[in-house]
């Protein structure tokens, strides 16, 4: 989900301009990238997978985003990011009802709006979590045509 974000910084999409993350603009995305990635892969990747994925991103362990919550759901938001480390959110409708959009903070905003910057986080994710899948330029053509 990271590596998906950061791609749609670089090519300054008009839906990452700003630091708030909705789901609905990802999800899609998430999953066509996951299916170029691992397309041997034994299980079919779905909605519960992207939504695990942008729940830890804001609920895991470093919090790279920040979660803002619907008016009224602050509580439950809180409440869920509080349990246990393996806790995960699955579902469409938990999540919309947790989380309306995430969002970077300040701080680390202007680290990704820089474009060498998000270069250099795309080169070090690449090769630190995806060191199997081919070679590093072969692996980021294989992202960007999953997200043409």
């Amino acid at each position: 989900m990271l590596l998906v974000i950061f791609f749609r910084v670089l090519e300054r999409h008009p839906k990452f301009l700003q630091s708030k993350l909705y789901f609905d603009d990802l999800e899609a995305t998430f999953l066509k990238v996951y299916t170029e990635l691992f397309p041997s892969s034994s299980h079919k990747v779905g909605e519960s997978q992207a939504v695990q994925a942008f729940w830890k991103l804001g609920a895991g362990s470093p919090k790279l985003v920040l979660f803002n919550s619907p008016f009224g759901a602050e509580l439950e938001l809180e409440s869920e990011m509080k349990k246990s480390a393996g806790h995960q959110v699955k579902s469409k409708p938990k999540l919309a009802r947790l989380v309306e959009f995430a969002h970077f903070g300040l701080g680390d905003w202007e680290l990704v709006q820089n474009p060498i910057n998000t270069e250099a986080i795309v080169s070090f994710l690449l090769a630190s979590h995806f060191s199997d899948i081919d070679t590093h330029s072969r692996l980021r053509s294989r992202i960007e045509r999953a997200l043409s």
